[in-house]
């Protein structure tokens, strides 16, 4: 089967960005692109950007300092393989600076249904978020053309993710596999056994934040001020112990992939 993969370049990179700011706040993580898109699927990669437009208060020290960091992101994406950068319409040439229409979303938008209709694809999947492409997921019906949407949890609306004929969310816990290291270890979840439960009890005190049930199974989340991180207990799942990390968010994610469903909550937070 012929799949394209067509990437909305700026909502991800919001996302990227939103992502290591709710994680780890002072820690700037690493990115290895390889990993974001093979996370994507196998076939051909058209990412979409555009070179940014100098803002009216903006020094052109810091402007050309924007401009140049965008052109090495394209040209490191380039260098992938299967992955080729599309610039939105009115885009100058990369040598030049100056002002910059952003066409990204019409391009996407006419490239995408393009290939859909000469029949290049069978698979077609997108990651974005943006309402405006609700009339091309409806178009691409009337093709032979699967469509399956890789969306921003709680950022991507319901109408949209209804469209696709597939839709499979973007997670905390994909962003932090595609980084580096250093970053991974800060937020990983580490298992902590009733042993060492009961043990760090002696020198914390834990209080609950959050409770709820998934598919009819309690699920309670605590804050350990002195460690500077939340424990996750799931009886149905951990036997006694508990699941720790320093992001709650995380932990979240993390307990629902194992629960097979959505914590529906009792105390708001």
């Amino acid at each position: 089967m012929t799949s394209y993969v067509f990437v909305d370049g700026a909502a991800l990179q919001v996302f990227l960005k939103e992502s290591a700011k709710t994680l780890a706040p002072n820690i700037e993580p690493s990115v290895d692109w390889s990993k974001v898109f093979a996370s994507f699927g196998r076939g051909r990669i058209l990412f979409y950007d555009a070179y940014p437009s100098k803002r009216e208060d903006e020094a052109d020290e810091d402007f050309n300092t924007r401009w140049a960091k965008k052109d090495e992101l394209f040209r490191e994406l380039g260098r992938i393989h299967n992955v080729h950068v599309r610039l939105g319409a009115g885009t100058r040439r990369r040598k030049k600076i100056g002002q910059i229409q952003k066409g990204v979303d019409v391009l996407l938008a006419i490239e995408s249904y393009g290939h859909a209709m000469r029949g290049n694809i069978q698979r077609a999947t997108f990651v974005l978020a943006d309402l405006d492409f609700l009339p091309l997921f409806e178009a691409l019906l009337q093709t032979q053309t699967v469509t399956e949407l890789r969306y921003f949890k709680n950022k991507t609306n319901a109408d949209l993710i209804e469209a696709a004929d597939v839709a499979q969310p973007i997670r905390l816990h994909d962003f932090v596999g595609w980084t580096g290291s250093e970053f991974r270890e800060h937020v990983q979840i580490v298992p902590l056994r009733p042993q060492d439960v009961a043990r760090q009890e002696i020198r914390t005190q834990r209080e609950l934040v959050k409770t709820g049930r998934i598919l009819g199974q309690e699920v309670n989340f605590y804050r350990v001020q002195r460690l500077g991180t939340y424990w996750a207990e799931f009886p149905a799942r951990n036997r006694g112990g508990m699941w720790q990390s320093s992001s709650l968010d995380l932990l979240i994610e993390v307990v629902e992939a194992k629960g097979q469903g959505l914590i529906e909550f009792d105390m708001p937070g």
